[in-house]
C-alpha cells in the first residue's frame, strides 16, 4: 500500500499521488479519491493509501456493540475500516466515529461500484434478509398503494440529494439521546477523580524533579486516569453538554426544514431520512397500509416495539440505530 505497504500493493508516482490528493474527499481522518482510499496512521491523517485496483473488498467492522435501544439509550461503538487486498493481506484502520465509516463506504461505492463494500459474512446475511423481506410482500397491491409507493420513491430520491443534512439529523439525534441518558452525578464524580489525578500527576512530577524513586509511577498513574476519563466521554464537554447538543439537534431539524421548503414530503423534517421513507414503502409492500400517513404511523409503531430483547436482522438493526433516536427525542410525535 502506498507509503507503507508497497510490497503488497501498488505505489503511485509523486505526480499521480498529488492529483489524487487534489481530488480527494476528506472524511474525518480518512479520504477517498477517484482511484484510492486514504487511511490514517496512529498519528497522521490520510498518511497512506490503497488503490481500488489492489482491493478485493472494503468494509466496516464494529469492535464493540452499539448496545441497542433500551430505556437507557444507546452506547458508543468502535468502528474500523477493513481493506482486503488481492494479495491476501488485510489492513484495519480505526475510525473516529461510525458515521465516518458509513460515509466513506458510500463514497467508495459511488466511485468504484464494482468493489464490494461488505464483508463476505455480511453479504450472505443481507441476501438472506432481502429474501425474507420479499416473502413478506403482498402478492397484489391496490392502485392506491402502487401510487403511494411511486410518490414515496420520489420523496426518498429528494432526500438522498441532501446526504449531509439527513446524516447530521441522525447524528445529532443520537448524541442527544446519549447525553440525556447519562446520570448527571457520574459527570461530577468523574470531574472529582480528574482533579485528583491532576494533583497526583503534579505531585509525581515535583517528586521526580526532587529525585524521588517512585515518583514516576505516580506520574504514570495520574496520566492513566486522565486519559481513561477523557476516553470514556464522561467528563463535561461541548460534546456531552445537554443544552449544546439539544441546540445542535434543533439546528439540524431547522436546516432540513429550510432545505425542504417547497417540497411536499409526507414526513416531517424531524424525521426526514431516506431510511424512514424506505420503511414506509416496505410497510405498503407488505399490504399493511395504503396511504403515507398510515405507513408512517405503522413505522412509528414498529420502532416503538423494538427493544434490546427483540432479535432483528443486521439490516434492520442498522436502520433502527440510524433513525430511532430521532423518534425517541420527539416522543414519536
Amino acid at each position: 500500500m502506498g507509503m507503507f505497504l508497497s510490497a503488497v500493493a501498488t505505489d503511485l508516482s509523486p505526480e499521480e499521488l498529488n492529483i489524487e490528493k487534489k481530488h480527494m474527499v476528506k472524511i474525518g481522518r480518512l479520504g477517498v479519491s477517484d482511484r484510492a482510499v486514504f487511511l490514517s496512521s496512529l498519528m497522521l491523517d490520510r498518511s497512506r493509501y490503497v488503490l481500488f485496483t489492489d482491493m478485493n473488498r472494503i468494509f466496516k467492522q464494529v469492535a464493540m456493540s452499539k448496545g441497542g435501544f433500551t430505556g437507557k439509550g444507546i452506547f458508543g461503538s468502535m468502528a474500523y475500516i477493513v481493506v482486503e487486498l488481492k494479495s491476501g493481506h488485510q489492513i484495519s484502520c480505526a475510525v473516529q466515529a461510525e458515521p465516518f465509516a458509513d460515509t466513506l463506504l458510500e463514497e467508495v461505492a459511488k466511485r468504484c461500484p464494482e468493489l464490494p463494500t461488505h464483508s463476505r459474512e455480511a453479504e450472505q446475511k443481507l441476501r438472506a434478509a432481502e429474501e425474507e423481506e420479499k416473502r413478506r410482500y403482498a402478492e397484489h397491491l391496490t392502485p392506491a398503494a402502487e401510487a403511494t409507493i411511486e410518490k414515496l420513491e420520489a420523496e426518498k430520491a429528494t432526500l438522498e440529494k441532501q446526504p449531509a443534512l439527513y446524516r447530521q439529523l441522525s447524528a445529532s439525534a443520537k448524541q442527544l439521546r446519549i447525553v440525556q441518558r447519562v446520570n448527571p452525578s457520574a459527570k461530577w464524580v468523574a470531574l472529582v477523580v480528574l482533579i485528583m489525578a491532576i494533583c497526583a500527576t503534579a505531585f509525581g512530577i515535583v517528586r521526580l524533579l526532587q529525585g524521588g524513586t517512585t515518583a514516576i509511577y505516580v506520574v504514570f498513574f495520574g496520566f492513566a486516569i486522565i486519559f481513561l476519563l477523557a476516553a470514556s466521554r464522561v467528563l463535561p464537554n461541548a460534546q456531552n453538554n445537554v443544552q449544546k447538543v439539544r441546540e445542535a439537534n434543533a439546528s439540524a431539524v431547522e436546516q432540513m426544514e429550510h432545505a425542504l421548503v417547497g417540497e411536499a414530503l409526507d414526513v416531517p423534517a424531524r424525521y426526514a431520512h431516506p431510511v424512514v421513507i424506505e420503511r414506509m414503502i416496505r410497510v405498503i409492500r407488505e399490504g399493511r397500509a395504503e396511504t403515507p400517513a398510515d405507513a408512517l404511523a405503522l413505522v412509528k409503531k414498529d420502532l416503538q416495539a423494538l427493544n434490546s430483547s427483540v432479535t432483528v436482522s443486521q439490516k434492520e438493526y442498522d436502520e433502527v440505530v440510524e433513525i430511532k433516536p430521532m423518534f425517541l427525542n420527539f416522543d414519536y410525535e
